[in-house]
């Protein structure tokens, strides 16, 4: 991920300096550059020094977002627009980025100017300011320097309740796959999960006929124990034959070089064309997607933002979304000679997959 270094002339800035906490309970701005663009082109507004107990999300929300029309229109009124006209419309370019993002039409990146990238809203305000000091125009003030990176996702139309329905549907297979992977029911014991999400999609399988909700003994108490049911097993066991036929039909199409022709597979130096490949056999690569993160394991120690909120989605909705590196027809020559090269490895082709491992499945490639 890049890191940005953005400086302006005659301006000392530095991120999180030594002596930062001198400036505990003052005033701050927060700055907001998109991308490469210069500081001299930021939108700037200023925060109270309360905000420094905040969380970067609950800052934003509320001192730069609004939750309310009256909210949004005091924050305009702060803007100073003698300095700079130029922020009442910038301020909106910022909060449409935000509402892109709610609407599942682009993915927002934050990044601290001279600091760390890919940060998280969940963060908090006071391990991300920077100082700003210059001589020449008599200014000595901490900022919070935020670098936004807006990606648009290639034709997202799918309407909000179609994906809420996807997000409900991947995330009971996450659930399903952890049950599976570990072998063993579960029960919240005031561990708050339901605060990360987990328990609103138990008891919506429930409701379905995948998990069961009974009183049990746990230690020396009763209580509620989610189980998986026979329906809630064969969801789990035709996920895993739909994962191993992917792997199987298409897993080369990982490691295609797009130079050569015919294009060479698995070299170590090609392209990942699997979601497009998907896409051109009709199948869903945004499904395609997450079944190959849960098959390498990707949320296996990271499961709770799955839960807990909808930024995986937004990425998966970007990988899938994102235009094809090839033109069709060459997509096309592409397919046909990785169906060429898959039958003739066929026959020694082996591959132990990690449902098999996992499930006990025999593997029948």
């Amino acid at each position: 991920m890049q890191r940005f270094d953005k400086d302006v002339e005659s301006v000392m800035l530095d991120y999180m300096p030594s002596d930062i906490h001198d400036y505990d309970g003052t005033d701050f701005d927060l700055r907001i550059t998109f991308g490469d663009d210069p500081l001299d082109d930021a939108f700037w507004v200023t925060m109270p020094g309360a905000a420094e107990t905040l969380t970067l999300g609950q800052m934003i929300e509320l001192h730069l977002l609004g939750r309310s029309r009256e909210e949004r229109a005091a924050i305009m009124e702060r803007l100073d627009t003698d300095a700079n006209p130029d922020l009442p419309e910038m301020y909106l370019a910022i909060r449409r980025a935000f509402d892109d993002q709610t609407k599942g039409e682009a993915v927002l990146r934050f990044h601290i100017n001279k600091g760390p990238s890919d940060i998280k809203l969940e963060e908090p305000v006071s391990r991300h300011f920077s100082r700003a000091y210059s001589r020449r125009f008599d200014f000595d003030y901490r900022l919070i320097d935020l670098v936004l990176d807006v990606q648009e996702i290639a034709g997202a139309s799918i309407p909000p309740e179609k994906q809420a329905e996807l997000k409900r549907g991947l995330r009971l297979l996450l659930l399903l796959y952890l049950m599976d992977r570990y072998r063993q029911d579960f029960v919240f014991e005031g561990r708050a999960f339901d605060t990360v999400g987990v328990e609103q999609v138990a008891d919506w399988a429930v409701m379905q006929g995948y998990l069961d909700l009974s009183a049990k003994q746990v230690g020396r108490d009763y209580k509620g124990v989610y189980a998986r049911t026979e329906a809630g097993t064969k969801l789990v066991r035709g996920v895993v034959r739909e994962t191993d036929e992917l792997i199987r039909k298409y897993d080369h199409f990982a490691d295609v070089t797009l130079d050569d022709e015919p294009p060479l597979f698995r070299t170590g130096r090609g392209d990942d064309l699997r979601l497009w490949v998907y896409q051109a056999e009709g199948l869903e690569p945004l499904r395609g997607a997450f079944l190959m993160n849960l098959e390498n394991g990707y949320y296996d120690k990271d499961w709770q933002r799955v839960f807990q909120d909808d930024a995986w989605f937004r990425e998966l909705l970007t990988i899938a979304g994102a235009p094809c590196p090839v033109p069709a027809q060459k997509l096309e020559r592409i397919i046909r000679a990785g169906r060429a090269w898959a039958e003739h490895n066929r026959d020694n082709r082996a591959r132990a997959t990690r449902a098999a491992e996992l499930w006990d499945m025999p593997d029948r490639y």
